[in-house]
């Protein structure tokens, strides 16, 4: 079992991210602009500009949680002997997911 030294950043960072989605339904605007709407409801593609980036939000959603580990395994790896072997896996992990985004 871990500290309770451990536990308590982890719970703070938790409550504060809570907190601030909380809050962002009532920072956010209840009536958009009626200009902006009718821009993105023209329908129209910008011109000159390519579509390079071609990713469903699943895939967008494990990449991040993939490339979001870093904080988790080096705290893990603090904690533990197994600093290198730990350390050596993530490199693997995100090469493998940078190629897969890569290549689409």
């Amino acid at each position: 079992m871990l500290p309770i030294e451990v536990w308590i950043p982890f719970f703070v960072v938790i409550l504060g991210l809570l907190v601030l989605l909380f809050s962002m339904e009532h920072i956010a605007p209840k009536n958009p602009n009626k200009v902006k709407r009718e821009i993105y409801w023209s329908g129209e593609k910008p011109e000159g500009v390519p579509s390079l980036v071609r990713i469903t939000y699943w895939k967008f959603l494990l990449f991040f949680s993939i490339l979001e580990m870093v904080p988790v395994l080096l705290a893990l790896t603090l904690m533990s002997g197994a600093v290198t072997a730990i350390l050596a896996l993530y490199l693997i992990i995100v090469a493998i997911a940078s190629f897969i985004m890569i290549s689409g």
